[in-house]
């Protein structure tokens, strides 16, 4: 950062000092996963501004705030797909021509943390007919609880030999990360490898995915924005109508 004015040396020295710190930590609460080839982010367009603005917007109406979710849920789930193993594959078009392609290996398995999860079910399984589904119920600790802690799994249902199956974890906000910890932690439990689990959300907070990294560095994380205040979007309630 070039400084052209002038002011006394001590004065100075301590405002660089303190401007660089400051600097230095929001670098590393945002950009130290950000570095990781495992983290996606959409392309930041117009279209993902104005998405965002009627998310955020208190005035929008419950129907047109689902609309809104489900769209840029459906960007994140073909944002991943992209991402899975796919093979070549040779066609024939309707014009008699072979047309070498791709194909997917093979689909992956979707599991919903629930209920917010719900945003992406039907856009996966729109984009991926047939696609398995596991649910998973995670009680998630707030502000004024008695007890915080570690979140609790409640209930799950997960298909069967997760270990031979990529995985999409589905969670629309990643605040503090503990819950898709959680999550991951049940994952691992029950087979599934980390290098092959993707988790897909909407918005997430720089040190929610930070924590994540430092504790499943091979996990690939899908999302469309970053932000500080997940907890005040209220996504989940807003989605419901409650």
């Amino acid at each position: 950062r070039n400084k052209t004015s002038i002011h006394t040396p001590m004065d100075s020295k301590e405002q660089t000092q303190e401007e660089e710190a400051e600097r230095r930590s929001s670098i590393s609460s945002t950009t130290a996963a950000e570095g990781s080839a495992h983290i996606h982010c959409l392309m930041r367009t117009k279209n993902i501004e104005a998405m965002t603005t009627t998310l955020l917007n208190k005035n929008t109406t419950t129907e047109h705030f689902v609309r809104t979710a489900h769209r840029m849920a459906r960007l994140v789930v073909e944002k991943a797909i992209s991402l899975l193993p796919m093979e070549e594959h040779t066609v024939e078009t309707p014009s008699g021509k072979e047309f070498i392609g791709k194909k997917l290996v093979a689909k992956p398995i979707g599991v919903s943390i629930m209920r917010a999860g719900e945003v992406f079910e039907a856009e996966l399984q729109d984009s991926l007919t047939s696609v398995q589904m596991g649910h998973m119920l995670i009680k998630r600790h707030t502000q004024g609880d008695e007890t915080p802690g570690k979140p609790q799994v409640y209930y799950q249902h997960l298909p069967g030999r997760l270990k031979d199956h990529e995985i999409f974890l589905l969670d629309p906000t990643i605040d503090s990360g503990d819950t898709i910890i959680n999550a991951v932690e049940q994952l691992r439990k029950e087979g599934a490898r980390e290098d092959r689990i993707t988790i897909l959300t909407m918005f997430v907070n720089p040190h929610g995915i930070t924590a994540l990294q430092e504790r499943y560095p091979k996990i690939k994380i899908v999302f469309a924005k970053r932000s500080d205040n997940i907890s005040g979007m209220q996504l989940s309630k807003r989605y419901f109508g409650a």
